[in-house]
């Protein structure tokens, strides 16, 4: 593989179906941008499952993984025996990763005809548990983005620097929270008090925005909870 690294972070999204079945059930010659985006979704998660909780070297890691998309996604056809009502296409994805790695590893000690290596110690975190925070932070920041190209698209360069200063700064970038005072006169408002409801519109249009992102790849009965579980993954994380 190149030397470029495909994943700084990455984290398992709960599972595209109307992606994965676009990648899984179209001909070999016409399921190419759909496969790409899938495991633009997914191999972020892999590497970083290998890297940080199987322990093994960034190069390795790369190397596995290629081995594991041409051999297992590829000609194996993984994808397409995804079955939605089996459960979730990211744990199959990690239990066949998993399975790969192993078999690739021991291979060298079985054909020598030595012992397997021992298993690596149980970290004690829980299967994805490695995935949470990544996971959390990639998708605040596609809802972020997304609601600041929509704040530009529509002109509203107040509502954006408003939730800037007032929440994105203060929360993620550890500055100051903005007075209301200075907001009046950076954005030409007429007054605080219609600068705190400029923050009310922000805090609307981005729940909205970050219910449009989970609603990507969730149910809608689930987008609630999905929150929910950012929110506090989140919440630990500080």
């Amino acid at each position: 593989m190149t030397n470029q690294s495909p994943i700084e972070d990455g984290a398992f999204q709960t599972t595209r179906w109307t992606l994965v079945a676009r990648a899984g059930g179209l001909s070999v010659t016409q399921r190419g941008p759909a496969l790409s985006e899938l495991l633009r979704c997914y191999l972020p998660a892999m590497r970083s499952h290998l890297v940080r909780r199987q322990r093994i070297a960034p190069e390795r890691a790369d190397d596995l993984l290629q081995g594991f998309i041409v051999r297992k996604i590829l000609e194996y056809d993984l994808i397409a025996r995804a079955d939605q009502a089996r459960g979730k296409f990211r744990t199959l994805l990690l239990t066949s990763l998993d399975n790969f790695v192993r078999n690739e590893l021991g291979r060298p000690a079985r054909e020598s005809g030595q012992e397997l290596p021992e298993a690596l110690p149980d970290d004690g975190l829980e299967p994805g548990a490695d995935f949470d925070v990544p996971w959390a932070q990639a998708l605040l920041g596609q809802a972020i983005e997304r609601m600041r190209a929509e704040c530009e698209r529509e002109g509203r360069t107040d509502v954006w620097g408003v939730f800037d200063a007032r929440i994105l700064g203060p929360t993620l970038r550890d500055e100051p929270t903005m007075e209301y005072a200075q907001l009046v006169e950076r954005f030409g408002l007429k007054s605080p008090a219609q600068a705190s409801n400029v923050l009310i519109t922000a805090k609307r249009m981005f729940e909205r925005t970050l219910r449009s992102v989970v609603a990507e790849y969730a149910d809608e009965s689930a987008i609630d909870e999905e929150i929910n579980d950012l929110r506090i993954v989140l919440s630990r994380a500080q």
